[in-house]
Order: C-alpha cells, then sequence, then structure tokens
C-alpha cells in the first residue's frame, strides 16, 4: 500500500519471517495446522518450505500459490511435523503479531 514501507516491514495482523527472505505469515487456522504467507516468490504443490521466524524453524509443504495485484503470492501451505512446543511458541508469535483472533 505505502510504497515507502519496506517489504520486510512487518504490517499489522502479519508476522515476518526470515525465511523465506521477505515474507510474511498473514494468516494461520485455529489448531496451526494450515496458513498462508505473503512471498515474494510462488512456491509449486508439495514443495518443501523452511519457515524460520527467529529462532522458530518450522516445516510445512505448500499447497499453491497465487498471483497478488502487487506481483507478490499469496501461498497456501500445511505445517508438517509441528511439534506442541513449537505450535505453542507459534501461537504466542502469532497472537502477539495480531493473527489470531479471538473466536478462532
Amino acid at each position: 500500500m505505502d510504497s515507502s514501507t519496506p517489504d520486510t516491514a512487518s504490517a499489522p495482523g502479519t508476522l515476518k519471517l526470515d525465511e523465506p527472505a521477505g515474507a510474511r505469515l498473514v494468516r494461520l487456522d485455529k489448531g496451526c495446522t494450515f496458513g498462508e504467507l505473503d512471498a515474494a516468490q510462488a512456491f509449486a504443490p508439495g514443495q518443501p518450505l523452511m519457515l524460520r521466524c527467529g529462532p522458530l524453524l518450522l516445516q510445512g509443504k505448500s499447497h499453491g500459490s497465487r498471483r497478488q495485484a502487487d506481483g507478490r503470492f499469496c501461498v497456501r501451505f500445511k505445517f508438517v511435523n509441528l511439534t506442541r512446543p513449537q505450535r505453542e511458541a507459534l501461537e504466542t508469535s502469532s497472537r502477539a503479531a495480531g493473527l489470531c483472533s479471538s473466536n478462532a
């Protein structure tokens, strides 16, 4: 929206990721099974994803990408091998970023 905002800035309701570079987690379902990224690159269906947010390293698998009007991609994915401590840390981070709604 604002062209002066860098791609790596974390907008309200998003969680900035260190990997993939410039990506932001924009949606997370209840239970942290599926999510959506706003990313600079597309990921083919079935392609493995490594998501890193600070010390938290998560594995996922792409369910496909859609190009958005701004040229970035909306990437839907499923987490794989998510442990309870990882899920709790992800829920805490996403809640702090405003991704989790109280009725989710």
